[in-house]
Parts: structure tokens; C-alpha cells; sequence
């Protein structure tokens, strides 16, 4: 039995609706909701904190790289933790504002499983 490539438009038409349809369904699950994206960011910042933390400790608070001059990757190290520390700090706000929308949602009668944006 030879395999039919013909597409005809309403095959087409037909797809793109459904997927639009799932899509828009798809929009008010829990994957999307305020509880999910808080339970993302709070993973995401403490793999930040931890990583960054336990860099910090193993270089020991940083590096005078003046006093170590044959330390390979010196410089790099310590812009390494410096911009770990920076991303934990972001993503701390990120939390915190996640947990504002979720307050206000909450008071609005939405509660935490509603969208992150209405």
C-alpha cells in the first residue's frame, strides 16, 4: 500500500485548531499555575545557594589571587562565586515576587493554581 503525501487544507486547518485548542487547555494546568512556579524557583535557588556555598567554602571566602601566582584559573574562580552569588540574589526576588503574585491571587479568591499572569 503506497503512502498518500497529499495534505489537503482542511487536514491542515483541522491541526492547527487543535493545537490551539490544547494549548489554550493547557494554559490552566498546574504546570503553569502560581504553586508550580514557586516550587521551581525555590528548587532552582537552593541548587544556587548550595552550589554557590559550597564553591565559596572550598575556595575559602575568595582568593587573593595577588598572593597565589602560579594558581591556575585564579581570576576565573572568583568571577565563578561572585556571579553564583549573583544568581541566588536574582533568583531570591524571583521568588519573592512569584510569592507576591500568589499572595495577591490568593486574597483575589484564585488561590495558587491559578495563572501566574491574568
Amino acid at each position: 500500500m503506497p503512502f498518500d503525501t497529499h495534505v489537503t487544507t482542511d487536514m491542515v486547518t483541522t491541526q492547527a485548531t487543535q493545537s490551539g485548542t490544547s494549548f489554550m487547555q493547557a494554559a490552566g494546568s498546574f504546570l503553569f499555575s502560581i504553586a508550580s512556579h514557586a516550587v521551581y524557583l525555590f528548587l532552582t535557588w537552593l541548587f544556587w545557594l548550595a552550589g554557590t556555598a559550597a564553591l565559596t567554602h572550598t575556595l575559602g571566602g575568595g582568593l587573593d589571587c595577588s598572593s597565589i601566582p602560579d594558581f591556575a584559573h585564579c581570576n576565573q574562580l572568583n568571577s565563578a562565586m561572585a556571579f553564583g552569588w549573583i544568581m541566588w540574589i536574582l533568583s531570591t526576588f524571583a521568588l519573592v515576587v512569584v510569592g507576591v503574585i500568589g499572595g495577591r491571587s490568593a486574597r483575589r479568591g484564585d488561590g495558587f493554581g491559578g495563572a501566574l499572569i491574568v
